[in-house]
């Protein structure tokens, strides 16, 4: 009980001599940068999902080098026929 009336006296001197500390929140700017950062990672997840998902099926179609190499002309009408 005693340590709990000095921890609220302590609070209000704080209060009243404004000696509190101020809680921050961040400023309009770095929440959009955030917002766009979260949004980034995201997609590069999605990215990440996609390429691993097609990556058995460059095996099986035989490109050299996985999704890696481009797909020419030749190639592009051999495997869509």
């Amino acid at each position: 009980m005693a340590n709990s009336a000095m921890l609220n006296r302590l609070i209000l001197r704080l209060l009243l001599e404004a000696l509190f500390p101020r809680t921050w929140i961040p400023s309009v700017g770095e929440r959009d940068l955030r917002h766009l950062l979260l949004h980034r990672w995201r997609l590069v997840r999605m990215r990440a999902r996609i390429e691993n998902q097609l990556q058995p099926h460059s095996l099986v179609l035989d490109f050299p080098h996985g999704l890696q190499a481009p797909l020419q002309d030749s190639s592009r009408h051999s495997i869509f026929q």
